[in-house]
């Protein structure tokens, strides 16, 4: 859940800038205005850090949020790629939760990742511009605080809950026997991040550690499964993805894939293996 749209993102910027790329921050292609049309990719400090340097230039767009909060049940729960993505028009239980409306742009994308092993099939929905899921009573009851109105994660198994409010999944809770759970926690057998993202490097840097957490084998699929919401939002129709040769089944959204850019700013050619 959160409160930004994907939808503002893609007006500010789709039309001005031919390519984005998964960094702090991208630069695109000229516009007409003879500046550099600017997407910053990375909120906080590092979006702020970035703009003070290039605020001469058109910034058409910033964007953050999709890699913080579904990477929750992407890691917790080993999800792959999507076998399906699409958007959910009339999903939003908004005035239930508190009366209010959610933005106009608002909206609701589901995903649906295919059974790992003995795991079964996992659906996950992405709410954004105020959107908000139908909250179980007992999730409204352990949320006294009512932080989950400001955005968060929810994971609903068959025989309990997590809730976590707030963008970064900080603090994490179960929604049943959590005091019980409190006093004699499980075991850890999940690797602990040494620190921040730079102690990491440096730790794997000096072999203290295998892989920083946010190795590219899980941030380059967890990356493409975001974007895949904004090829929905963008196309309207169902998307049907194919990691193994980075493909969508409905061939006239593969453009959005690779777009084109102009002559000396070519990237990735033959990437694609259509």
């Amino acid at each position: 859940m959160n409160h930004q749209t994907r939808r503002h993102f893609i007006k500010l910027g789709a039309a001005a800038s031919g390519s984005l790329a998964a960094a702090p921050f991208a630069i695109g292609k000229p516009g007409a205005i003879g500046k550099l049309n600017i997407a910053l990719i990375g909120g906080g400090g590092i979006a702020k850090t970035a703009y003070g340097e290039c605020r001469a230039e058109n910034v058409v767009a910033i964007a953050d949020i999709g890699c913080h909060t579904l990477d929750i049940p992407k890691y917790a729960m080993g999800l792959g790629y999507p076998t399906l993505v699409e958007m959910e028009p009339e999903l939003d239980f908004r005035k239930e939760f508190d009366g209010n409306s959610p933005k106009g742009d608002a909206a609701t994308y589901r995903y649906e990742f295919p059974a790992r092993g003995d795991q079964p099939p996992v659906t996950v929905y992405w709410y954004e511009g105020g959107r908000m899921p139908k909250l179980p009573k007992a999730v409204l009851e352990a949320d006294k605080n009512g932080k989950l109105s400001g955005g968060g994660c929810l994971m609903v198994g068959d025989k309990n809950m997590i809730f976590s409010p707030g963008m970064r999944p900080t603090s994490p809770r179960l929604v049943g026997n959590w005091m019980e759970l409190r006093r004699e926690l499980p075991a850890k057998t999940l690797t602990r991040a040494v620190g921040n993202p730079v102690k990491e490097i440096k730790a794997a840097i000096r072999g203290e550690i295998a892989n920083c957490g946010s190795n590219f084998d899980f941030a380059v699929p967890l990356t493409e499964t975001v974007i895949l919401g904004t090829i929905a939002i963008r196309s309207g129709k169902k998307v049907e993805y194919d990691p193994a040769t980075m493909t969508i089944k409905d061939a006239s959204l593969n453009a959005f894939i690779k777009e084109p850019v102009r002559k000396g700013w070519e990237f990735g050619e033959g990437l694609i293996k259509a």
